[in-house]
């Protein structure tokens, strides 16, 4: 199935696309797609250029879902809108491929999904209807490599703080968050990340932007050093333990403040190496753990 209409008119699919489907394109500029059934194909979805809708509730993972139970790829100049509760459940990942997620909704919401970002791309959380208080919508697992994932609201939000969460996440490389508030800078905009696994290399982890940067526990599974590069104007936060097994560095050129709420017992040392990001240390440190400023002595250490 292909939309490719020349027009600004949407097609609608609302009866189930069955298994003899092998894929679902969406490839018109201007004519959106909106998918709203419990779709059971296993095919891929492509996203190539303009809308795909994911608008229905109930996706269930490997059973059916708006977008069916395959893989589904945002390409560069193609957005994937998603509006239901659990919208994202149904397909076996989301490879955002350096096009744009876009949550849609009034409110607080979990679209769920596997999420796996191949190439530099965009998450909006785009509230449908104008209001002020904070909320928050929720996605399921990350993983990212040496890309960068920018993270937006705009100005439907009025105030408060829009926040997109992810469960989990995993870095294969080192990613660069580049976090901005609403174009009208009537909010804060933050980036929650869940906890984090660095695997079993050491990780550079990059804030740009003037929105939030927050992390859960931050880990290793071998011998890795972790570097936080807080380049933004607001703080990149540790709200868990960091417990990689090495080194912390804070080496951020923003003027925002890398903010960590506890140390494990497998950091060897931290290092703040910012002239202008403070580091700040707000959680128990274990004992023998060094702290040092770099040579030559530089920044501000918070403890």
């Amino acid at each position: 199935i292909t939309n490719s209409g020349g027009g600004t008119g949407a097609v609608t699919i609302s009866s189930v696309i069955g298994t003899n489907v092998s894929n679902v394109t969406q490839s018109s500029a201007n004519s959106a797609m909106s998918l709203t059934g419990l779709n059971t194909f296993s095919g891929t979805v492509t996203i190539s250029n303009g809308m795909l809708i994911a608008n229905n509730t109930g996706g269930s993972a490997g059973t059916s879902g708006a977008l069916g139970i395959g893989t589904t790829t945002v390409n560069s100049g193609g957005t994937l809108r998603v509006i239901g509760n659990n919208a994202l459940a149904g397909p076996s990942s989301i490879v955002l491929a350096g096009g744009t997620l876009d949550g849609f909704n009034a409110g607080a919401i979990n679209y769920n999904g596997i999420i796996s970002v191949t190439n530099d791309s965009t998450v909006i959380i785009d509230r449908s209807t104008t209001n002020n208080p904070s909320f928050t919508e929720t996605f399921g697992s990350l993983s990212i490599g040496t890309k960068q994932l920018n993270v937006q609201s705009t100005d439907a939000q009025t105030g408060g703080t829009a926040t997109v969460t992810f469960t989990t996440t995993t870095l294969t490389g080192d990613p660069t968050f580049n976090v901005t508030n609403n174009p009208g800078a009537t909010d804060t905009t933050v980036l929650a990340l869940g906890n984090v696994d660095m695997g079993s290399t050491s990780r550079i982890i990059t804030q740009t932007g003037n929105g939030t940067l927050s992390m859960g526990n931050v880990t290793s599974t071998a011998a890795a050093n972790l570097t936080l590069n807080d380049n933004g104007s607001n703080t990149l936060t540790v709200t868990g333990l960091v417990n990689n097994t090495g080194t912390i560095t804070n080496s951020g050129t923003g003027a925002g403040t890398a903010i960590i709420s506890g140390v494990g017992s497998n950091v060897t040392s931290i290092t703040q190496n910012s002239s202008t990001s403070a580091l700040s240390l707000t959680g128990a440190i274990t004992a023998g753990t060094s702290l040092t400023f770099a040579n030559p002595a530089s920044g501000t250490f918070i403890v």
